[in-house]
């Protein structure tokens, strides 16, 4: 779980996650493919009330220390045991980390010994015990192998589909661990000691995969399947309308998995608890498939380690209650990254506006215990932040779970505000002029439409400070359409980072180009994210939260658009015909729309300072239909 740097980059950098999906689409070309896209439909799973052993975990929230450790030995020099420092200082939970022995998956270590005799402890003080595994730890034969759909098989990375791969490496020790006797099990899906980044780019194409949802959807006398080179099946699932429609059966087919999984567990113990690090919905489907309405699926986020309650817990707490997904998500702080005090107080946000917190890495806090006594035994960023002692984090912890307590029964005007970037300003605003005339889309932005337009500058990065290059954009409407248009200048020495992908491709995002995004009601809830590439290409998604529907959107909402690009060595230009439909609707005079323009590449820019992820549409700005 010490990703830090994919945990960063993956939720601030990554504005298109690559498996949001809703509903079919591309019906036309799908049946010409000889396929039948019948829905596949997830009902709504909200998380409701608990069963009655796990109320607590709302009452109280969850407050837990992750650790490898003995809670039956003393801490420090008293006679006390850690896991009663712990309940002492208001945790609730212990999540321990055990995994296999990477040479035999049959074997682990302290499984026969450690586990028990940290549940007696644990039972002494009142102490829930999640048991943490590796997902991805290592890799032993047989398995099939994760084939994303644009690029090549993997030589180590699993596919999230090889039910004897999950079985072995996770789910059998899941059981044995609910029948031993622990409450709960967290999986870490990092990709330790894989090929992939971190995260799995895609949904698996692999000959088990691609064979499964032919299968399932083929209608043609003919079977495609040998025809399609593997390393064009992502292409081929694009060019027919059915990369959404795939999307969606593996999110449904990782739920069904994993919910076999749940429902072994919860035969021997009805309230067993499952979760998982380290980003929401990293394997599409797994919320839904661990949790169910009584007994949520628990994500322990990894993007708040070094900041605290940010944008992304906002989004994902957002994401789960509009799409009625069965999960709680509980802030992550790393111990060495966070004073006592940050400690304290990004704790105390997490509990009263998140479903709780968790502490890595939690040994810093049981052991070595004096000031700066950790340095060498737990050098690498695990130990504390600065010449700190365990005492000065536990005093200050303690003080935050009694205030917690109750605030939790105060109501909410009387507790602390979210915390806001000291820096943070309001949105900017602007007003959009009724074009003077026609345009063409061509990239070139020669007409009197576009000199009469509306223009906004975008030089600053998501936290208001001036960096990049100084682009600007115009926009203009007519009773059909919004008109969009930009000047993107290219630094000198740069070159742009672009290529030629097609229409709707999930990697557009990671071109040379621009993001919209348009929020024609103003609550957030809705809104679409179009990405315009320095080529002219498309992507363009429905932000709506559907259930089932992860996210970053349904990328089977097509508008009828139009996009022209021009290019010299120093600076391309796009321009867009963006045209009115049921849901960006054709506005009046007068309405506001909630809006933002971003560029990542060569620097993060966007016109309303995010403060984070681009996906935050609290900090969309505003614009106005004028009919001037």
């Amino acid at each position: 779980m010490n990703n830090l740097l994919f945990s960063a980059f993956f939720c601030l950098f990554a504005p298109s996650i690559l498996f949001g999906i809703a509903g079919t689409g591309g019906t036309a070309t799908a049946a010409e493919a000889g396929i039948e896209p019948r829905p596949v439909v997830f009902e709504p799973k909200p998380v409701g009330r608990l069963r009655p052993e796990l109320r607590w975990m709302q009452t109280q929230r969850i407050r837990a220390l992750w650790i490898q450790d003995k809670l039956y030995e003393n801490y420090g020099t008293t006679d006390k045991s850690k896991a009663q420092v712990m309940a002492e200082s208001g945790f609730n939970v212990a999540v321990i980390g055990m995994q296999n022995d990477p040479l035999n998956r049959s074997f682990v270590p302290g499984f026969n010994d450690f586990l028990p005799a940290n549940l007696k402890e644990a039972r002494k003080h009142s102490l829930a015990v999640w048991i943490k595994w590796r997902y991805g730890s290592d890799h032993q034969e047989p398995y099939n192998r994760y084939r994303p759909p644009f690029g090549k098989i993997h030589g180590k990375t699993c596919c999230p589909l090889d039910a004897q791969y999950i079985e072995r490496h996770v789910g059998r020790w899941a059981v044995k661990v609910a029948e031993a006797g622990a409450d709960g099990f967290v999986i870490d899906t990092e990709m330790y000691l894989s090929d992939e980044a971190g995260y799995y780019g895609g949904p698996c194409v692999c000959d088990h995969c691609f064979r499964a949802y032919l299968d399932e959807f083929n209608r043609n006398e003919k079977d495609p399947y040998d025809g399609i080179a593997p390393e064009d099946r992502g292409k081929w699932l694009l060019e027919n309308g059915l990369f959404g429609h795939y999307r969606l059966f593996s999110a449904k087919r990782i739920e069904d998995q994993y919910d076999a999984l749940r429902a072994r567990c919860h035969a021997l113990n009805p309230a067993f608890i499952f979760g998982y690090a380290p980003t929401t919905e990293h394997i599409p489907g797994i919320t839904r498939g661990l949790g169910t309405a009584g007994v949520p699926c628990i994500i322990f986020g990894e993007s708040e380690y070094t900041t605290g309650p940010t944008a992304v817990m906002q989004h994902d707490l957002r994401y789960m209650e509009r799409a009625k997904v069965p999960g709680m998500y509980i802030c992550g702080l790393w111990i060495s990254r966070n004073t006592p005090e940050q400690t304290a107080e990004r704790a105390l946000t997490s509990s009263l506006y998140g479903n709780g917190w968790w502490a890595y890495y939690g040994n810093a806090l049981l052991n070595y215990v004096g000031a700066g006594e950790e340095k060498q035994a737990l050098p690498g960023g695990y130990g504390r932040c600065d010449n700190t002692s365990a005492d000065d984090y536990l005093k200050l912890i303690a003080s935050t779970h009694k205030k917690v307590n109750r605030l939790l029964r105060q109501p909410q005007k009387t507790w602390p505000p979210y915390p806001a970037h000291p820096e943070m300003g309001p949105t900017p605003s602007g007003t959009v002029t009724a074009s003077k005339g026609t345009i063409s889309i061509d990239g070139i932005i020669d007409e009197e439409a576009w000199q009469n337009a509306s223009q906004f500058n975008l030089f600053r990065d998501r936290y208001d400070k001036k960096k990049g290059p100084e682009n600007t954009f115009r926009l203009c409407w007519d009773k059909d359409a919004l008109y969009f248009a930009a000047h993107c200048p290219i630094p000198a020495g740069e070159k742009l980072s672009v290529e030629k992908r097609g229409r709707d491709h999930p990697h557009t995002f990671r071109n040379d180009g621009l993001e919209l995004f348009l929020d024609p009601t103003g609550s957030g809830a809705r809104y679409a994210h179009i990405v315009l590439s320095a080529l002219g290409d498309i992507y363009d998604s429905r932000v709506d939260f559907a259930p089932g529907t992860p996210p970053s959107g349904d990328i089977c909402w097509n508008i009828d658009m139009e996009a022209g690009v021009s290019q010299t060595e120093t600076e391309y230009i796009i321009e867009a015909r963006i045209p009115f439909d049921d849901f960006l609707e054709a506005p009046r005079i007068g309405k506001i729309w909630r809006v933002n323009v971003c560029r990542h590449l060569p620097a993060v820019q966007t016109w309303s300072p995010t403060f984070g992820i681009f996906h935050n549409p609290s900090r969309f700005g505003t614009i106005s239909f004028s009919g001037d």
